[in-house]
């Protein structure tokens, strides 16, 4: 069985996001923002949104997700080091062939009911050369989680999507809640994330669009939610409290302005056709709402 230690809350937007119970949800921050830990935070919730189970005269909430990022090098160094850091690995919960971790814990109701006991099946996968389709066959999920959704291929939405929903069966209570979420760095305003995530514009036809606006209700939607920039002084920047002073000022040392833009001030990139004609343009200041 798994001990979870519990996290004070980052920020007003990493809660909001861990709240948000959108069919595709996304969160957008600076580097250090905790934006994975938030990511951890809502799959480790994600079963008290399915149904329950009655299963040796207790309650048992199931969930299945895949974690997805561009190389398994980037995996293993930026998401499951964070993982590990919730669920220590051993032989007997991580199996290493198949990438996949399991864990099971009791939870303790606040309602004074019996704890109820949630387990949590958890596939790595890296898209390296592969195409989404191959990289996503034959997944049943509940979930699906893109780390650094602006470095996949857009194709991880199109064949991932339809992955979700899938897990638990029927016999096991069915899957109450299903989702695609996504962490980000600001992407320059070509990436493809932009007008799925930001413009909230979801790839799919109408008639697919209606079948999950009945079956998901308020659920069928797009949640974007954005951090405070690095150097934002109202509101502060999420997570600060945990970075080494100076964090900031020290990472921008050695980066383009863009870059600046992008990995520090949480500002969208430009489209990079020659010199910018003003390099100072910014969102928030110069683009009515």
């Amino acid at each position: 069985m798994t001990s979870i230690t519990a996290l004070a809350p980052v920020g007003p937007v990493s809660e909001a996001f861990i709240r948000d119970e959108s069919l595709i949800c996304a969160i957008m921050g600076p580097y250090g923002s905790a934006k994975t830990t938030s990511c951890i935070r809502k799959i480790v919730q994600s079963p008290r949104l399915q149904n329950a189970v009655i299963e040796n005269g207790r309650k048992v909430r199931r969930v299945r997700w895949c974690v997805v990022r561009d190389t398994y090098g980037q995996l293993e160094t930026n998401v499951l080091n964070s993982w590990w850091t919730w669920f220590p690995k051993t032989k007997d919960n991580w199996n290493g062939r198949e990438m996949v971790h399991r864990a099971a814990f009791d939870v303790v109701m606040l309602n004074g009911e019996p704890p109820e006991r949630w387990e949590i099946e958890t596939y790595f996968r890296a898209m390296g050369d592969q195409k989404a389709e191959d990289v996503l066959k034959g997944l049943e999920l509940t979930g699906l989680w893109l780390n650094e959704v602006d470095t996949l291929d857009k194709g991880v939405i199109r064949f991932g999507l339809p992955r979700t929903g899938r897990y638990p069966s029927a016999a096991h209570g069915g899957c109450q809640y299903r989702a695609v979420i996504a962490d980000f760095n600001a992407p320059d305003i070509d990436n493809w994330t932009y007008e799925l995530l930001v413009e909230k514009k979801l790839p799919v036809d109408d008639d697919l669009a209606e079948q999950l606006r009945t079956r998901l209700g308020p659920r069928f939607a797009i949640g974007f939610h954005r951090q405070p920039g690095g150097r934002s002084k109202d509101p502060e920047p999420e997570n600060v409290r945990n970075l080494p002073e100076g964090y900031y000022e020290s990472l921008m040392m050695g980066l383009t302005a863009n870059d600046i833009r992008r990995f520090v001030d949480n500002e969208f990139g430009a489209v990079r056709n020659g010199q910018p004609v003003y390099p100072e343009y910014n969102d928030k200041i110069h683009c009515a709402d």
